[in-house]
């Protein structure tokens, strides 16, 4: 498989894994729902165009198949930067580069499409938002896994807290929201108290998360594409 920029995103495949550490068996109606939802994915061949991405520093936009796991990378802008400076303490105490301007900083956000609605509260949106966190975390820890050898730094933001997970926390947290409305151009919708994401396609009933590395863009291509290539017989949920 090679990975293209153009508007036609090509299939891809990331290995998925039920839940490992869930202590709340799943009740009838969520599984129902999951298996109902990953039915009607896998018949959505998901042709919106990477055109809609208004931003010229998006790199790729990848559609994994069945179309569990959505992301993109992007060179973090200068405004990005000086926010990220509290936020990543661990990558920016060992920069080396003369100002935050000639800093080198890819973004990875992703999202996964919802079974259920998990701005609810309920035993199953619990369930779910227990299964999206590992599905990233399986993801994040392949790629750093394939990226470790060749970066100084990667790490990814834990969606419950908004730190780092494997380095140093910060003054501050990373907003998922304020991120994608920066580097995706995504609305936002305000449930309650909180600000939501507003997915083109899956609207509010996404699960976004992201990673950072100062891996080249290649380093990143390649690693996609070796998670890709290794994931092609294992069997999704």
């Amino acid at each position: 498989m090679t990975l293209t920029t153009d508007s036609t995103p090509e299939p891809a495949s990331i290995p998925i894994r039920p839940l490992k550490h869930c202590l709340i068996p799943p009740t009838q109606t969520y599984i129902k729902l999951q298996s109902a939802a990953m039915e009607k994915l896998k018949k959505d061949a998901f042709e919106r165009s990477s055109s809609e991405n208004k931003s010229s520093d998006v790199i790729v936009q990848l559609f994994t198949s069945p179309s569990l796991i959505e992301l993109s990378v992007f060179r973090i802008p200068p405004i990005m930067m000086r926010e990220l400076v509290p936020i990543l303490p661990a990558f920016f105490s060992s920069n080396n580069s003369p100002s935050l301007k000639d800093t080198h900083l890819l973004c990875i956000p992703t999202f996964q499409p919802c079974f259920v609605e998990v701005s609810k509260v309920s035993i199953d949106s619990e369930l779910e938002k227990n299964r999206l966190l590992e599905v990233f975390y399986e993801f994040s820890n392949l790629l750093i896994k394939l990226l470790s050898n060749k970066c100084s730094f990667i790490d990814y933001i834990d969606p419950c807290s908004g730190s780092p997970v494997r380095t140093i926390h910060g003054s501050s947290t990373y907003s998922e929201v304020d991120g994608a409305q920066l580097l995706l151009k995504y609305k936002s919708e305000q449930i309650g108290f909180c600000s939501v994401i507003q997915h083109p396609k899956w609207k509010t009933n996404c699960y976004p998360a992201s990673i950072f590395t100062n891996a080249t863009v290649g380093q990143v291509y390649e690693a996609i594409e070796t998670i890709c290539q290794q994931s092609a017989n294992v069997a999704t949920i």
